[in-house]
């Protein structure tokens, strides 16, 4: 049974060739242009850092470096203004970051060595 006009058109594949998916309004093929190759194995754009490559990067450090680097940014401190700053201006800073570590030691001890988790959900 041929319905009428639509004889030779294959249901199971309405896409026959590249001039068919330039006819089709509001289709993929018609917004990349009838040429466009779409390679499902080529490698993603890249349009910020190397999550793993940061990942290694923050694990090669030492835990010192991470405490310091912690605590500068909590402080609203990048690693590269820490490094541009003055001998002297370093030393302070360094200072203040020993006396907020004490006094951290200090209050964990005098509460018994208990530690506050929070935990997000």
């Amino acid at each position: 049974m041929d319905i009428a006009g639509t004889s030779g058109f294959n249901w199971s594949n309405p896409i026959r060739n590249k001039d068919d998916r330039q006819n089709v309004p509001g289709n993929i093929f018609s917004s990349l242009g009838a040429n466009a190759a779409i390679d499902p194995m080529a490698e993603p754009e890249k349009t910020g850092p190397d999550p793993v490559q940061e990942f290694k990067d923050y694990m090669a450090k030492t835990p010192e470096q991470r405490m310091q680097e912690a605590w500068l940014q909590s402080h609203g401190i990048t690693q590269e203004e820490f490094d541009a700053m003055s001998p002297e201006e370093k030393q302070s800073l360094m200072d203040m970051m020993k006396h907020d570590i004490e006094d951290k030691m200090r209050q964990e001890a005098a509460e018994g060595g208990r530690k506050r988790v929070d935990i997000l959900v």
